[in-house]
């Protein structure tokens, strides 16, 4: 009988087709390198994984062999490891019930609601947090009973990844080799409606496999700059498809075409040149996340490790009950797609962000990133209508403090970057003219990082904005933020509430 990776019985699968679909998933959660060497898929990179069909989305169920062999056939299989192939639901519009009418009065606890049926929250209730949810998920060393690899020292880029793909953003994931990039992104998958792997993209293997890659939901695009480098056809594509539009292709003696409603999630080394010489265009319609390789990272990891064998550390055990809950939650998210946004505070925050020459593309980028926490905690928002949600201080809030810092070091490269790729054509006095340029700009960026927040006057001009737009609804929003007289928000990676 074999066992598995973690040591358990996979003898309840009928095929060995199945059973090896079981052991390759799983081997995703142990070594990103070694996933890529010995996984039996390695043959062929491309597959797909589909969560559409699996009952309550916690167990692999097992395909009929013949449709593993008629896949294999026809997308040129060497082995027995299928494509999924389930057809993608048409989403139906989102409609809100009407809201609940809260009285509104003055306490000094925090308000609850007490009915939320009529509330489109999802499976979270207001109060929940569904952020510390999804920190335990990635931390989580056993999930729904299965051995995990848990994630530790990313808390930010955990949180990131899982607010960009819950609302249809295209991320890529970028840090030095073994920092968990691709860890981040297969640990993240499991929780979304259905993944397409492209793990050696080109311009072939992109367009061939269109008819498949089209019934998923996502690409995932390992090595995002060597998939573009030298693959004009898929660096166009891509433009088009993260700007939610069709990208057609007629090399291949028919025309063939990739749907624009395909989000695109990708990794990147440091140590790859070509991640350095990033294509300003293409690499701005992707929200870029970055991992850490420093020595406080290695060392809490080292020691966790050391706890685990020693017994002074427990774990996380994230149960089937948890998973399903969650995974529900991030599935409506993605489903709900009809939904705008109003935010109070763009006026008073947006000294916060550069304004340089390369700013355009990611600023856009960087606001639609706060929607998505806006819209992944909606349990906790006040909608205004059927289909808007209003931007609550937390959004703002914890978009700084994970994202802007990365943010901002991404506009100062690009500065550098652009200068640097100019220099030899220019002329002496156009290039100290460009030098300057260059100069004012990152000495504009340093001072906005270490620039800090006004946290108060953010929230008193976005609190002014909203009594003179949404009066009916201000009191009621500042309730929802509020304990007492005091206004508070949740940092995830402290724990913690603070008070502005």
């Amino acid at each position: 009988m074999v066992k598995n990776i973690f040591g358990e019985e996979d003898s309840q699968f009928r095929s060995e087709g199945t059973r090896k679909l079981f052991r390759t998933y799983h081997r995703y959660f142990l070594d990103e390198d070694k996933q890529r060497d010995k996984s039996p898929n390695s043959s062929n990179s491309n597959s797909s994984y589909n969560n559409d069909n699996n009952d309550d989305n916690v167990e692999f169920i097992e395909k009929n062999q013949e449709n593993d062999q008629k896949n294999n056939e026809q997308n040129g299989l060497e082995d027995n490891l299928s494509i999924e192939t389930t057809v993608r639901k048409k989403r139906k519009k989102f409609i809100r019930p009407q809201a609940l009418e809260i009285e509104v009065e003055q306490t000094n606890e925090l308000h609850t609601p007490t009915e939320f049926e009529e509330v489109p929250t999802g499976t979270y209730q207001f109060g929940e947090n569904i952020f510390n949810e999804i920190l335990d998920y990635y931390k989580a060393n056993i999930i729904g009973g299965i051995k995990s690899t848990p994630i530790l020292e990313e808390d930010s880029n955990c949180l990131l990844s899982t607010i960009c793909a819950s609302s249809r953003n295209s991320f890529i994931v970028e840090g030095e080799s073994r920092t968990g990039k691709s860890l981040i992104v297969d640990k993240l998958t499991p929780l979304l409606t259905s993944v397409y792997y492209l793990r050696n993209c080109s311009n072939k293997s992109m367009f061939g496999n269109s008819e498949q890659i089209n019934k998923n939901d996502f690409l995932y695009i390992t090595e995002f700059q060597s998939a573009i480098e030298g693959n004009p056809a898929v660096k166009e594509a891509l433009k088009l498809i993260t700007e939610d539009k069709d990208a057609s292709n007629d090399g291949y003696g028919e025309r063939v075409t990739l749907n624009g409603d395909i989000t695109v999630m990708s990794t990147g080394a440091d140590e790859n040149i070509k991640t350095q010489r990033r294509d300003v265009e293409l690499s701005g319609r992707f929200i870029i996340l970055k991992t850490r390789a420093d020595a406080e990272k290695i060392k809490a990891i080292c020691d966790y490790q050391d706890g685990l064998l020693d017994g002074s550390i427990e774990g996380v055990n994230f149960s089937k009950d948890r998973l399903r809950k969650l995974k529900k939650h991030i599935v409506d998210t993605i489903n709900l797609k009809d939904v705008n946004f109003e935010n109070p505070f763009v006026s008073s925050y947006s000294q916060h962000l550069p304004n340089t020459k390369k700013s355009v593309y990611y600023r856009t980028l960087y606001y639609s990133l706060v929607n998505a926490f806006t819209k992944i905690d909606r349990h906790n928002r006040v909608w205004k209508g059927e289909d808007k949600l209003i931007t609550n201080i937390q959004d703002i809030y914890i978009t700084h403090q994970l994202y802007h810092q990365n943010y901002c070091n991404i506009l100062k490269n690009l500065s550098l970057q652009s200068y640097s790729s100019m220099e030899k054509s220019l002329t002496t006095l156009e290039k100290d003219v460009k030098k300057q340029e260059m100069e004012n700009e990152i000495k504009l960026i340093d001072n906005l990082i270490s620039k800090p927040v006004d946290w108060e006057q953010v929230w008193d001009s976005g609190y002014k904005i909203m009594k003179e737009r949404n009066f009916d609804l201000a009191e009621q929003w500042k309730i929802n933020q509020s304990l007492g007289d005091s206004v508070l928000v949740y940092d995830p990676i402290i724990k913690q509430q603070i008070g502005i």
